[in-house]
């Protein structure tokens, strides 16, 4: 229960913001999740196995203790809670009977795939209009995405929407690798740090993640300032700031270099679903 709940608050995660809610849950351990047929995320136990699984989701409806939601396949799960599940919104509890239809989840726990069920010991929300929001500010006070190339100071994203967008760099950008976002900051671009799977502040790719190749990094809230030559084609990049002569222009940038064998560990989260 533990290793699900620290590593759903680090993860990329509500997303879920950028939030949508299917392919990159993480479930703990050293190894990579992997995802099957039904779309869900497992850890290095299999699915239902040791570390359990997760899923993201819109909210189809609320029934009682049970959550249904559709991810971004189009697959319906029901989420089943119990009085031990822990259901969170940011970093407050929350009653199940709070989530509302058009919210985001991510959930971890034990699946039932021929049910397509999630027996749920951790259940995120994210409300609906906070979505929204969220979706109408990717480009203009944040950006989430992947690199795909470098010209001087301009790096084109392909954002975590699938939209791709070039942004540029300025002398105000502040450039780290890792690290954590200011909360104020965030709220001010208009995310919750839940959203990001920051844990209300954090950063996805945060103290304690690996991000050095294999050795378990020391607690930096900072992270490790990097100038424009660190960055490279590929890399994960999730920044703030704002849109100066119609292109967006971050002043803090973090970026996460690739990992060998596929994701990342603290990989930025997928965009809301359309």
């Amino acid at each position: 229960m533990k290793t699900l709940w620290k590593s759903a608050v680090l993860c990329s995660a509500l997303t879920l913001s950028t939030l949508a809610l299917g392919q990159n849950a993480t479930s703990g351990g050293d190894q990579q999740p992997q995802q099957d047929s039904q779309g869900m995320r497992s850890g290095p136990g299999g699915p239902g196995g040791r570390r359990g699984s997760a899923t993201r989701g819109t909210v189809a409806s609320v029934s009682g203790s049970n959550i249904v939601v559709k991810d971004e396949a189009g697959t319906t799960w029901t989420i089943v809670t119990t009085e031990n599940t822990r259901v969170m919104r940011g970093r407050e509890p929350l009653a199940v009977s709070g989530i509302q239809p058009g919210d985001e989840v991510m959930s971890m726990g034990l699946p039932d795939a021929d049910k397509h069920e999630l027996h749920a010991m951790m259940v995120m929300d994210v409300p609906a209009a906070e979505v929204a929001k969220a979706k109408a500010n990717l480009g203009k006070t944040y950006i989430v995405g992947r690199i795909t190339s470098i010209d001087e100071t301009k790096l084109t994203i392909m954002r975590s929407d699938k939209v791709s967008q070039t942004i540029a760099l300025d002398e105000t950008t502040s450039l780290h690798k890792g690290g954590r976002m200011d909360p104020a900051a965030m709220q001010a671009a208009g995310l919750d740090g839940g959203m990001m799977g920051m844990g209300g502040g954090g950063g996805g790719m945060g103290p304690g993640n690996r991000n050095d190749g294999g050795n378990r990094s020391a607690p930096n809230a900072a992270g490790e300032a990097i100038t424009l030559a660190d960055v490279k084609v590929g890399d994960s990049v999730i920044g703030l700031g704002s849109v100066k002569g119609g292109v967006f222009v971050p002043t803090d940038l973090r970026v996460q270099e690739p990992r060998a064998g596929g994701r990342r560990n603290g990989d930025v989260p997928p965009p809301p679903q359309q």
